[in-house]
């Protein structure tokens, strides 16, 4: 699974991007006729979890590889 960036947030302007985006969705999202708990929770991950996906994106690989420099030592 991949890990989000959200490092990012630090960011004021991509902070203010993820609300306004995790807001729109949220004001988009269709009302149910019966809206439990568990209904209204799948909605809201969906929303963050899209918005999250969109705006702040994924962590890259930050570490070298190890091998590749030393295996001339090796």
């Amino acid at each position: 699974m991949k890990k989000l960036n959200v490092g990012s947030l630090y960011r004021e302007e991509v902070k203010d991007e993820f609300q306004a985006d995790l807001q729109q969705i949220l004001n988009e999202s269709p009302c149910t006729d019966d809206p439990t708990p568990n209904i209204l929770w799948e909605n809201l991950k969906s929303a963050i979890l899209m918005t999250s996906s969109e705006v702040l994106g994924h962590t890259k690989k930050k570490n070298k590889d190890w091998f590749n420099e030393n295996d001339k030592e090796i």
